[in-house]
């Protein structure tokens, strides 16, 4: 691709850590010291952190991982210099991508070993980049990142059978213990110190997108563009900005297209490689679901080839893409953040116990991207955009203060469990403004970012161009149709007279609203009575609460469908999506496309 030749990007930061490479264990494993033996629980291969409300067979059939207990626990007392493990239990968070463990030694030092689950992106990918961005934030940005100790990022070298991280057991809590009971001047502590190293992230620009790598763990013949992280004390690293782990590259079968998974030296590139893959899967994969699914839209919609003329419409666009954005900086991003549906891990973030609530640890880097910086969405346990009953206040003209977030002006008539919902929709409402207001002082870069009328324009195709099979065509026509309704204003953004690439007769505009609000109706559910009946992502619950989750979805379910007239109320019931068959965006392949 000719991309290695194109010279190395040189960056400079204050702090300077004795520049030493993370101990490899990319080679085969050393069997140097033994362990007593730990008694093998089939627990540790299976997914415990829950259960699912719907497809829980399913979920736990692609996490299971099997591996050689002994042999991890071997490197462990390798790479810490220990003679014994006294210790070895599943860590009961182990988030959405990891099976993690806490391995305990004899010389008192506790280590965390994570072994990635094989469910979207390639294994070796998926640790490989973790492994250098957890180096290169805890090293060069001086984010409190835990150490890494010893790693494998191709299963067939080590004896473990499966790839692994082990790294220094951080300190601190899960941030979301504490988040929704912490006191108000803890929350703010935690924000200001979470916008604090969001600003070293934002001023830290890359040369391309992609993710990051140490160059020695690609394989031969993947493309890459060279990265330099220069310290003051004139200590070098080398890094390579390589495919991305985006899981929108891999999802669902996705891994086995001939397609370019990066890196990406341009917007307009990048946007038409998103476009070529979701082409290529629907022409390859995509089958129409039966008419009894819960994912079945419409008769329209159950054709591949309507999403490909939709997603062929937005590629005629994408010339325009990078010049609307100008110049955007190319930036690392925290994983645990939300884009394209999926919720971030809460356990991912760990803060200190005291009221003070700093930032301990930012332990989970694998799903972590460079990606133009408009493209960074806010902390998921601030995101307002799924409340329900105290919503973004108008600010009017933008000149007018806005009046201050409060209590929906029927508060007192609602249910006890309304009220509870509705306050707690004002306190993280008042989080996210005070959020707001530090990111727009300390770090206006992001803010201005963010704020850009061209990077909201463009932050929602981007975001959608992947999804259209799941939820319509809808939602990424809605996006063509604002790009068409603002053509004057980008043209004379641009400089140019080009007319607008995309065309909608009056006849297509109004389908497509109706079409829009049904989308929007389907999706009510998913947004605002998800977290109300106690699920996570693609209904994940915790045991102990499955069986108040299922009365509470059947509950939930009945009250909706009453809200249509009788013969809208059979549609509303089969689209319900938290039922067997229901949306499922982790699943490796949905059971409606082929098999490899």
């Amino acid at each position: 691709m000719g991309l290695i030749a194109r010279g190395l990007f040189q960056a400079t930061r204050c702090h300077v850590p004795t520049a030493r490479r993370v101990t490899a264990s990319f080679c085969r494993y050393q069997h140097t010291l033994k362990s007593k033996g730990v008694q093998v629980d089939q627990q540790f291969f299976q997914d415990t952190s829950g259960t699912w409300l719907f497809n829980a067979a399913e979920q736990q059939r692609q996490r299971y991982l099997k591996f050689n207990v002994d042999a991890l626990v071997a490197e462990a007392i390798r790479c810490t210099e220990a003679s014994s493990c006294i210790g070895f239990q599943k860590l009961p968070y182990e988030g959405l991508r990891h099976r993690s463990f806490e391995i305990e030694l004899d010389t008192g030092i506790k280590v965390i070993a994570k072994l990635p689950l094989k469910l979207r992106v390639p294994a070796h990918l998926s640790t490989a980049s973790e492994v250098a961005t957890m180096h290169f934030a805890r090293n060069f940005l001086g984010m409190p990142v835990p150490k890494v100790l010893s790693y494998c990022s191709r299963a067939e070298t080590t004896e473990v059978g499966a790839e692994y991280i082990i790294t220094e057991k951080p300190e601190g809590t899960p941030l979301a213990s504490r988040w929704h009971t912490a006191p108000e001047k803890s929350t703010l502590n935690f924000l200001e110190d979470l916008v604090g190293y969001e600003k070293v992230m934002a001023e830290t620009n890359f040369p391309a997108m992609g993710s990051l790598y140490f160059e020695r763990d690609l394989f031969d013949g993947t493309p890459f563009v060279p990265f330099r992280a220069e310290y003051d004390s004139g200590a070098v690293e080398e890094y390579a900005i390589g495919p991305t782990v985006d899981i929108r590259f891999w999802r669902n079968g996705r891994s086995s297209l001939d397609i370019n998974r990066g890196p990406w030296e341009n917007l307009a590139l990048y946007t038409r490689d998103i476009i070529d893959c979701e082409v290529a899967w629907l022409s390859r994969y995509a089958k129409p679901y039966p008419p009894e699914s819960p994912l079945y839209i419409s008769e329209k919609d159950n054709s591949p080839a309507t999403h490909i003329s939709v997603l062929e419409k937005f590629r005629e666009v994408s010339n325009y893409v990078g010049p609307l954005a100008g110049s955007p900086s190319f930036n690392l991003t925290y994983p645990c953040y939300p884009t394209d549906g999926f919720i971030e891990d809460p356990h991912s973030i760990l803060v200190s116990e005291d009221d003070d609530m700093k930032i301990t640890a930012f332990f989970d880097w694998q799903s972590a991207q460079i990606h133009p910086l408009f493209q960074n969405n806010i902390l998921g346990l601030l995101d307002c955009s799924e409340n329900k009953y105290v919503t973004v206040p108008d600010d009017n003209d933008g000149e007018t203060p806005a009046d201050p977030p409060s209590l929906p002006v029927d508060f007192e008539s609602l249910g006890a469990a309304e009220q509870e919902q509705s306050k707690q929709e004002l306190r993280k409402m008042k989080q996210q403004e005070a959020y707001t207001s530090l990111t727009e002082k300390e770090n206006p870069v992001m803010h201005e970012c963010r704020e850009d009328p061209s990077h909201v324009l463009l932050n929602g195709p981007l975001q959608t161009l992947s999804l259209s099979w799941e939820l319509g065509t809808a939602p990424l026509s809605e996006c063509l149709l604002r790009i068409h309704d603002l053509w004057p204003k980008i043209a004379t953004a641009l400089g140019t007279d080009d007319p607008c690439p995309v065309t909608f007769t009056e006849p297509e505009q109004e389908a497509h609203e109706k079409a829009f609000k049904q989308a929007k109706q389907d999706m009510e559910p998913y947004l605002y009575l998800s977290r109300k009946i106690g699920l996570a992502m693609d209904g994940v619950v915790p045991f102990h609460q499955l069986e108040h989750a299922r009365a509470r979805n059947a509950e939930e379910l009945e009250k909706y469908v009453q809200t249509f007239p009788p013969e809208e109320q059979a549609r509303a019931r089969r689209r319900w999506p938290f039922q067997e068959g229901g949306l499922a965006f982790a699943l490796t392949v949905d059971s409606h496309s082929e098999t490899e």
